[in-house]
């Protein structure tokens, strides 16, 4: 071809790449999917090196050590979603909170506690996730010094290039979706990842295994830090509120930007049956999660609020 078709051939090649392995992972065909995951979870080490060299040539300040150790000062780690029912938890609890750990994800930041850690994902061409970028620019200062952690995408490594040089401790997080076409198979591939040590520290990467959402994601990161208790706070999935749309009074003090929606529902689309890979509600993953991986190494998954859908399937923390 001309040399317009010729320089335009990359583009099309990636774009195949990408349909394709978005077609893998809906795919029906188990042995299809576990066979693409097996190949990625050999490569996935090399893959996060080869991203972060790239990133870190650009001249973004990333840690490429990965001993977050030295931050824990507890063995209960809180997770901290965005849910309405945050706005009702008392000065007393977040008391309990500051005395433990604490991982905040995503627009956490529009809350004025700062957590133990703080993660983050950008997704390509997403209204939100630039609203997300320019709170955390806003709230840089308050963050210097605590480790915020990327998870990978094609946006971060194009917004990594104006990060806040306030913040000193950015991490790079490569994410890994476990597969299963069913909750038998899912069983089936948690067990097997579980006796590989895959859930554990003894296997050093910074490639973590999910499924389906974010809250699977920080809970493997709970599990790799060897936190005994694991408590889901603001995690409603029952209700479309954040607390920043309750409570507004510290989003109008510091300037910050409230994000548009990201439902309008009545449950959040990960506890939808309708919308959930495979009909597979984020409840029922974080059950079968919990009896096949986390019970086993003597880990308790707690949730905060009564306010919640995962109340009763997961007994309230014990305040």
């Amino acid at each position: 071809g001309n040399d317009n078709e010729t320089k335009s051939c990359p583009f099309l090649i990636d774009f195949n790449i990408m349909g394709l392995l978005k077609a893998v992972k809906s795919s029906q065909n188990e042995y299809l999917q576990g066979t693409v995951f097996l190949s990625n979870l050999l490569f996935r080490d090399i893959r996060h090196e080869i991203n972060t060299r790239r990133i870190i040539r650009k001249g973004i300040p990333l840690c490429t050590s990965w001993n977050f150790e030295k931050y824990k000062k507890s063995d209960t780690l809180f997770i901290l979603g965005s849910g309405g029912s945050i706005a009702d938890y008392s000065t007393e609890q977040f008391e309990v909170i500051k005395q433990h750990d604490s991982i905040g994800f995503n627009f956490w930041v529009l809350h004025e506690f700062l957590p133990t850690f703080l993660t983050l994902e950008f997704p390509d061409h997403s209204d939100r996730a630039t609203s997300l970028w320019n709170n955390l620019s806003l709230r840089s200062a308050d963050y210097a010094d605590i480790p915020v952690i990327f998870k990978y995408s094609p946006a971060v490594e194009e917004r990594c290039v104006k990060i806040p040089e306030e913040l000193n401790k950015i991490f790079l997080a490569t994410s890994l979706s476990i597969p299963g076409i069913s909750e038998g198979s899912f069983k089936k591939w948690l067990n097997f990842l579980q006796k590989k040590s895959y859930f554990s520290p003894r296997r050093e990467s910074k490639s973590i295994l999910y499924r389906q959402a974010s809250l699977s994601w920080l809970i493997t990161f709970g599990l790799i830090l060897e936190y005994k208790n694991i408590v889901l706070c603001g995690i409603d999935l029952n209700s479309p509120d954040y607390f920043f749309d309750r409570d507004k009074r510290y989003v109008e003090k510091k300037q910050l930007e409230i994000p548009d929606p990201g439902f309008t529902g009545k449950k959040h689309p990960t506890e939808s049956v309708e919308m959930s890979a495979f009909d597979t509600p984020v409840s029922r993953i974080l059950a079968i999660t919990r009896d096949v991986v986390l019970t086993p190494q003597g880990v308790r998954l707690w949730i905060g609020s009564r306010n919640s859908a995962l109340f009763p399937e997961f007994s309230l923390y014990k305040w």
